[in-house]
């Protein structure tokens, strides 16, 4: 799974599952294995985004430089334009990254 963006008011949520280091598929997503253990969520300022993505390893963008974008589930509707700058402005930085963004509807 790619990394996730999650964008609110403030801050980003980004969501990263890390890849399993061990590559035998025996007990893989069991207990001793889970994948809830390799998943990060990280809370960031706009700012920080580039500097977070780039010290992502290799093996978190399974699919490729790609990542989803969302507009945070729990925002104040009242906050929706400031929300959506925030979006805008994440979706230039990780253009000017050269990430593919895919942009996930809200609600």
């Amino acid at each position: 799974m790619n990394p996730f963006l999650s964008v609110d008011t403030t801050t980003l949520n980004l969501r990263v599952t890390l890849a399993d280091a061990n590559p035998s598929t025996m007990g893989q997503g069991g207990v001793l294995r889970p994948e809830g253990a390799r998943r990060q969520e990280l809370q960031l300022r706009p700012a920080d985004l580039a500097q977070a993505l780039i010290a992502l390893p290799p093996a978190a963008w399974r699919y490729g430089r790609v990542i989803a974008v969302a507009e945070s589930p729990i925002a104040n509707p009242k906050d929706r334009a400031k929300v959506r700058r925030n979006v805008e402005a994440a979706i230039q930085q990780l253009n000017d990254l050269g990430i593919v963004v895919e942009e996930w509807p809200t609600r």
